[in-house]
């Protein structure tokens, strides 16, 4: 009677060296915030250990992303309920973008931060298609085979959480968001 053939040990450190560098760039593009995103990273790859023992892995970038994707989306909401709970005014991270005049800066800073937290204000299986698919750029065939979707429901997905973005991000305290016109008093 031959013995059972026990599955392959998965090589971690081959894992992190060839996916580690992309994982990194996903947090950091999602949290703009170094320390957020050393967590996300930390997560993910527990998340993905996890994972592995559960099932074999067939696509590790994938399987990354998505976890990635939601550790970040987490990670954001959490910093959004800490900010809102100590009503800490604390700014957030300039941009990457460089602009020659300071008023555009500011102005890419705050859509940046109003980008995260309307993006945390989606559903989280939106917020997480949607990053993948838009953020990240993945085909939708691949998104919906990490999250057990057809392509068909990942693009409805994406047009709703584009369309609720859209609306957030258009929304602007004491404004009407349908006219642009100041709202009574």
């Amino acid at each position: 009677m031959r013995e059972p053939i026990e599955p392959t040990e998965t090589d971690w450190d081959e894992v992190v060296h060839e996916h580690g560098a992309a994982v990194w760039r996903l947090a950091r593009r999602i949290l703009d915030h170094e320390t957020d995103a050393g967590d996300c990273f930390q997560e993910t790859f527990i998340a993905a250990l996890s994972a592995s023992r559960a099932a074999p892995v067939a696509n590790w970038p994938g399987l990354l992303r998505k976890l990635c994707t939601a550790r970040a989306i987490d990670i954001l909401r959490r910093r959004i309920r800490d900010r809102r709970r100590t009503e800490s005014l604390e700014a957030t991270e300039s941009l990457t973008a460089s602009a020659a005049d300071p008023a555009d800066t500011l102005a890419g800073r705050e859509l940046a931060a109003r980008f995260r937290a309307a993006l945390t204000a989606l559903p989280r299986q939106q917020a997480e298609v949607f990053t993948l698919a838009v953020v990240e750029q993945v085909p939708h065939a691949e998104v919906a085979a990490l999250c057990g979707l057809t392509p068909n429901h990942v693009g409805v997905l994406v047009h709703r959480a584009r369309a609720r973005l859209r609306e957030m991000l258009a929304e602007r305290p004491g404004v009407r968001p349908t006219t642009g016109v100041p709202a009574r008093s």
